[in-house]
């Protein structure tokens, strides 16, 4: 160790050389200071904490160069099997894990990645590349609480490691997160500013936001060092619906849809982007050709009747179950936040009112969503079961700790499988995505208790016939149908309000709210 430098300094120095993965610089500093100072314990505790001595024998570098080169040049394959044959040759080196863990998750093999990262972190702590990958490949298993800890395991090592920063951003924003999200991406931007998918995911994060303008300007960052990143048009596109600059977003879609003509997701949101417009010729050739790249689309159908002008009986439930999917981390935000909604104050209001001081022994709450309404009931329910089509709905609802039970399913098949009779029915803002309500009232009709309450709302119908499906994409019905539905059901209607929904486009809707009762 050169006289000139203190040990504290010597010791700092032998730090930043483990971080950075030179374990035998680190070592010998470390060996020099022990020397210096035999009762220097931090210096003996942090040798025992480096991996142990490369191997020589099989001459280290020399595989690890071949490792560097067949990762950067050769096929997938040929490098992964010659990282797990490397990681046998030298067992006490994490490095050749390391990189067996990435490639798997690079071909989407996430949970094999998750061992060889795991014995590459045993071997060194310290790893920040192996703490990303690992990362990566429980983001991808949606282990987010896992994967946001790896995150920043990876970044109290290496505090501007660029990918780390980035992963690290979409674990929150796809948690929710989006406030935190934006900062994160920020901070990624910062230490890597030519990265498009930063400038490009930090545009989704602030259209979620509502922040449209700022949305915008991130947005065509991305495509000015950009112009043909796909995710940047379409997303831009998102943006501009949401601005109602509708013809803007038929340009985005339709380059997206030049640049990428066999996906169908493109061809789905470029005829979107056609009937906002009034362009539903050109919307329903879009839908059409979209069905034809792939018939299983969720959602396509749905809106390719829309533009028809028909009306189905209820929306796929493919197309509900993978909205509110990927809406369920946002959507207290937007739902509460943004667009006012406040149903299931409203609904417990009418229980105050028309069956005050009740208390039930089973409730269901259909179409539980993330506990919103759950949350409102649980104090007149001693047990609680929550129903949603949704999985990662149910995930957000069972953070409330209100319910006893979570079952992901639809209403009439969890109805007609219940072990018990519930004495109380809930469905808030869930009959929307149905338009004939008589197999859902049926069902509940039957599974329900003598005397149980079934309290619920819809988009009221301000026109005329039963229900009509809407180009939101949701069913608006008529008071009359619904009285007529309720009746049919064997079910007696206690009482019936209109109050305001929600709004859409800085407009209220008016909402019916139903109480309706099963003769004792």
């Amino acid at each position: 160790m050169n006289k000139q430098i203190s040990v504290p300094d010597a010791m700092a120095l032998a730090a930043q050389y483990a971080r950075d993965g030179q374990h035998d610089a680190a070592r010998k500093l470390l060996k020099q200071i022990v020397a210096l100072e035999p009762g220097n314990k931090a210096a003996r505790k942090a040798l025992k904490k480096l991996p142990r001595a490369t191997d020589r024998s099989g001459d280290f570098r020399a595989d690890m160069a071949s490792l560097m080169q067949s990762y950067e040049t050769a096929p997938i394959e040929d490098t992964l099997k010659l990282a797990q044959r490397l990681a046998k040759k030298h067992p006490n080196q994490p490095m050749p894990l390391n990189i067996q863990g990435a490639l798997l998750v690079t071909i989407g093999e996430y949970s094999a990645a998750e061992a060889p990262l795991r014995a590459a972190l045993a071997l060194d702590a310290n790893y920040a590349d192996a703490w990303n990958n690992l990362g990566a490949a429980l983001r991808r298993l949606e282990r987010t609480d896992e994967a946001l800890a790896s995150f920043e395991r990876a970044l109290s090592r290496a505090p501007e490691d660029p990918d780390a920063l980035y992963n690290r951003a979409g674990v929150l924003r796809e948690s929710g997160l989006l406030e935190e999200a934006v900062d994160a991406y920020d901070r990624a931007i910062e230490v890597r500013p030519a990265h498009v998918p930063s400038h490009c995911e930090l545009g989704m994060t602030l259209r979620m936001l509502g922040k449209a303008q700022e949305a915008v300007m991130s947005l065509k960052n991305a495509l000015d060092l950009d112009p043909n990143y796909i995710e940047a048009l379409e997303e831009l596109g998102e943006v501009f619906l949401l601005m109602g600059i509708y013809s803007g977003a038929q340009e985005e879609f339709t380059t997206a849809a030049r640049l990428n003509p066999d996906s169908a997701y493109t061809h789905y949101r470029l005829g979107f982007a056609h009937y906002k417009a009034g362009d539903t010729d050109q919307a329903i050739k879009a839908y059409e050709r979209s069905l034809e790249i792939s018939p299983d689309t969720p959602g396509v159908l749905h809106y390719l009747d829309i533009a028809k002008g028909n009306t189905s009986d209820r929306a796929p439930e493919g197309y509900v179950k993978q909205l509110f999917d990927e809406f369920a981390g946002r959507f207290e935000y937007s739902l509460v936040d943004q667009l006012g909604y406040d149903g299931p104050a409203k609904m417990l209001a009418m229980l105050d009112q028309y069956s005050p001081d009740r208390q039930y022994t089973h409730g269901i709450d259909l179409g539980c969503g993330t506990g919103l309404f759950g949350v409102k009931l649980k104090p007149r329910v001693a047990q609680l079961t929550g129903v949603d089509l949704s999985r990662k709905m149910l995930e957000q609802a069972a953070q409330k700790g209100v319910y006893d039970e979570l079952i992901e399913q639809d209403i009439a098949g969890a109805m007609g499988e219940l072990a018990t009779t519930p004495e109380l029915i809930g469905c808030a803002d869930v009959v929307i995505y149905m338009g004939d309500l008589q197999p859902a009232l049926s069902a509940i009709s039957a599974a329900s208790a003598p005397g149980a309450d079934i309290v619920f709302s819809t988009e009221l119908l301000e026109g005329e016939g039963d229900f009509q499906l809407l180009e939101t994409g949701r069913y608006a019905h008529s008071d009359d149908y619904i009285q007529r539905m309720v009746a049919d059901a064997g079910l007696e209607m206690v009482a019936v309000e209109h109050a305001p929904l929600r709004k859409e486009q800085n407009r209220w809707l008016t909402g019916g709210y139903y109480l309706a009762r099963k003769p004792a």
